[in-house]
């Protein structure tokens, strides 16, 4: 497994690549990328036994845009977050990218879950990522 982050965006942005984290430091990680402003990836790379993944979150000021691409053996497979109380027929924006508002989450909480889940047994419950 590998982390990237960007803490803040724009002119003041930093961050880094790490291969093989433990969860203290994605936990780290995301919640300083989630406060400030950022973004954080958590890729599983594709071997024979396991098939490449990766869960993303944007966030911007209170609101993540959570995205969860997998290789299902044809194709990479797109779902992301579903659990958002905005209108899906509304548009929103998050760090430049326009996103269905219901889409957006406002949790941090389930989102370090979301990134927990995905550490720990590399997906997500469709419950919460469609």
């Amino acid at each position: 497994m590998r982390i990237s982050w960007v803490d803040g965006w724009g002119e003041g942005a930093a961050g880094g690549l790490v291969s093989d984290p433990d969860w203290s430091f994605v936990l780290d990680k995301l919640q300083r990328a989630c406060l400030h402003s950022g973004t954080v990836t958590l890729d599983i790379v594709g071997t024979e036994a396991v098939r490449s993944a990766q869960l993303q979150v944007v966030a911007e000021y209170g609101a993540f845009w959570l995205t969860l691409g997998q290789d299902d053996g044809e194709d990479w497979v797109v779902r992301e977050y579903v659990g958002g109380d905005g209108d899906p027929s509304c548009m929103r924006t998050v760090q430049g990218y326009s996103v269905s508002a219901a889409s957006v989450c406002k949790s941090l909480v389930d989102v370090i879950n979301i990134f927990k889940s995905f550490f720990s047994a590399g997906d997500v419950s469709t419950h919460l990522m469609k």
